[in-house]
């Protein structure tokens, strides 16, 4: 059995996220800062409507800000993916990539669990690692991604 994933970059680390978890993917998207909200949260998207949390996945993942260009009020981001939960709950949750990446069909057993001495990164975000094409794949935990929304 395989796995189908939704590959991108950030900040040189080549990422992947389980495609059932994605919405959409944005380019060039504008968003309103949120003063006084957590180093986590990048800003607030209007999404059709609906407001989505835009999270700073570089901080999730190593504790380091990313430092995306604003304008006043608002700040523009290359690129962000929007992920809905599983089940009954209608919350979004976005974060900010640098780009994306192909989809990608990974064959059971092409991956393995993280290193337990992975440094400089919150292990708990990562789920799985591949080495595709001369590449390492961190895919990331869709849930644990949730529980910071």
């Amino acid at each position: 059995m395989s796995e189908t994933l939704l590959s991108f970059y950030l900040n040189n680390r080549y990422l992947g996220i389980d495609i059932i978890r994605v919405k959409e993917m944005n380019r060039r998207v504008e968003y309103t800062v949120a003063p006084g909200a957590p180093p986590e949260v990048v800003g607030l998207l209007n999404l059709r409507g609906q407001v989505v949390s835009l999270l700073d996945l570089n901080f999730l993942l190593s504790g380091e800000e990313s430092k995306p260009p604003f304008q006043g009020e608002t700040g523009m981001a290359n690129g962000c993916i929007i992920m809905k939960p599983l089940e009954g709950d209608s919350s979004q949750v976005g974060f900010v990539i640098d780009r994306p990446g192909d989809v990608v069909e990974l064959e059971e057993g092409r991956a393995e669990p993280p290193p337990a001495n992975l440094g400089g990164m919150d292990r708990g975000m990562l789920r799985k690692v591949a080495q595709l094409d001369g590449e390492l794949l961190l895919i990331l935990n869709a849930d644990k991604l949730f529980s910071h929304s």
